[in-house]
């Protein structure tokens, strides 16, 4: 089944997160994804004050 929206991806600012914002992109455009949704936590690692937030991508390929 292929999908073309993803609204819930961790990065590394999560504790649970594997990849940057950048790697996440790049490699949900490889995938065909027209969408994605960042939905960090904070942890207390980054000392930001705030406990979680969520950004919305609409993914479009760059021409080289």
């Amino acid at each position: 089944m292929n999908y073309l929206y993803d609204y819930h991806i961790h990065t590394t600012y999560s504790i649970d997160g594997k990849n940057t914002i950048l790697e996440v992109c790049k490699s949900a455009v490889e995938k065909g994804l027209k969408e994605i949704a960042i939905t960090d936590h904070f942890e207390p690692k980054n000392r930001s004050g705030i406990e979680s937030t969520s950004f919305v991508f609409r993914l479009k390929p760059i021409s080289s």
